[in-house]
């Protein structure tokens, strides 16, 4: 009995302890709060600090126009951008107000919301202010803005460029675009003659309706055709606009063979250490259909250079062409022969000078390669001319049986950038080679571009 009787206590002390628990004042089970107080949450509305648009200030005030993108920089913002509502409100003399805009942010953080205005017809009477209402939270403090006005039909009209003035500037010219651009704008430049290369450049200044812009050196001279674009937009205005970027006519280059340098003599016998070279060069074009022709022959020779020997060289100064053509070509095709001379009795009697055998030359192979020729090759790339050219002059030199040999024939390139860096040189001259290898002779043949004093 004594055993049952002590379970039972047990069981009752238990109980008991259990019922004191439930019925013991809320300040032994959370110490310091009474029971029965109501448990406070602390609340944090939203709150706006700045409003930044890529409009400049009014006074105090941050204008922004329709249709464009704005940033309200604060705090307790809700990071999930459905959460937060932005509200244009306009309050009139009377303090009347109304709702103007109401829009869901573009993005969101805590921190920062950015949002695109809609398109509104502004109120004169009327002063602007933003809030901005988290979901399940609050609505912030008023935030006074100014609101700018803007040409809804020019809003929603496509870019366009009408004119390029003046259509052609040498480099360093201001040239203005007239039209209707978006955005921060770009101009992309489309060459459409030979040698040139698409270039962009950001514009001096720009409005909706004008641009202007310096044609910088890196747009190297010749014919374009211009666009404008947003930046980080691929949409374009079209139609293209032709311009074209001139040479400065005060401005004039000299190309010249400068020596001719023996690295390994020919042991063929008498008159293998004699030399001379000859060049022609032209300017390169194109016909209408995009095709290739030459034009401008200009024909160049040393004298004839006797005993070359292995280590020697001979300094010569020979001008081969000079680029002065105001609005000239962008291109030029240059080939260069180097060739051995046995003196023979046919050299002597074409005037005994080197320049004598290349008379009319020139215009045969023009003629050759193109339409005026009666040989409708019209070469569809530039390496096609360049090939037929050199084929045209090998025949030429065949056909006159001079007896010497052609140790070979070069292409030298001259080019719009060598042009431009001539400029940044400030008069020191541009050296180029070319080397000429005989069955068992080496040349090489230097040439100085400069610019003329």
């Amino acid at each position: 009995m004594s055993e049952h009787h002590s379970r039972k206590t047990s069981i009752a002390r238990f109980v008991t302890f259990i019922a004191f628990l439930a019925l013991a004042p809320a300040s032994l089970a959370q110490p310091g709060i009474q029971k029965g107080a109501p448990v406070q949450r602390v609340i944090l509305l939203p709150q706006i600090k700045t409003v930044k648009s890529p409009q400049s200030k009014t006074g105090s005030y941050t204008k922004i126009l329709p249709l464009q993108t704005f940033t309200i920089e604060g705090r307790f913002f809700h990071d999930l951008r459905a959460k937060n509502k932005i509200r244009l409100t306009g309050t009139n003399a009377w303090s009347m107000s109304y709702v103007a805009a109401t829009v869901t942010p573009i993005s969101a953080t805590t921190t920062a919301l950015t949002a695109q205005l809609p398109f509104i017809e502004r109120d004169h009477n009327c002063d602007y202010y933003l809030t901005v209402e988290v979901e399940g939270v609050g609505t912030s403090e008023r935030h006074r803005v100014e609101i700018g006005e803007i040409d809804i039909g020019g809003a929603l009209a496509k870019p366009h460029l009408d004119s390029v003035s003046p259509a052609e500037a040498r480099q360093g010219d201001t040239v203005a675009l007239e039209g209707f651009f978006r955005g921060v704008p770009r101009v992309f430049f489309y060459p459409t003659t030979v040698g040139g290369s698409p270039f962009s450049l950001k514009p001096s200044s720009h409005t909706q309706k004008r641009i202007t812009f310096k044609v910088p050196p890196e747009l190297a001279p010749g014919g374009y055709k211009i666009s404008v674009g947003a930046e980080n937009s691929p949409a374009l205005t079209d139609p293209l606009v032709r311009f074209r970027v001139v040479l400065d006519p005060h401005v004039k280059y000299v190309l010249e063979i400068d020596r001719i340098k023996c690295l390994k003599e020919s042991a063929d016998g008498p008159g293998s250490d004699e030399i001379y070279a000859t060049a022609l060069s032209f300017e390169v074009n194109t016909f209408s259909d995009a095709s290739f022709y030459l034009d401008r022959p200009v024909e160049a020779a040393t004298e004839v250079y006797t005993e070359v020997d292995a280590g020697e060289y001979r300094q010569v100064t020979v001008e081969i062409r000079k680029f002065d053509q105001a609005s000239g070509p962008v291109d030029y095709l240059i080939l260069v022969g180097l060739h051995e001379s046995d003196m023979s009795d046919s050299m002597e009697s074409e005037g005994g000078e080197p320049k004598a055998l290349l008379y009319g030359e020139g215009t045969k192979v023009m003629e050759g390669v193109g339409l005026a020729g009666g040989f409708k090759t019209s070469p569809s790339s530039r390496e096609q001319l360049v090939t037929r050219a050199k084929l045209l002059m090998l025949n030429e030199i065949v056909k006159r049986n001079l007896g010497n040999e052609l140790l070979g024939l070069g292409e030298l390139r001259i080019t719009q950038a060598d042009m431009q860096q001539l400029k940044q040189l400030n008069g020191a001259p541009i050296m180029k080679q070319l080397v000429f290898k005989g069955d068992d002779s080496l040349y090489v043949v230097d040439f100085r571009f400069r610019m003329e004093k």
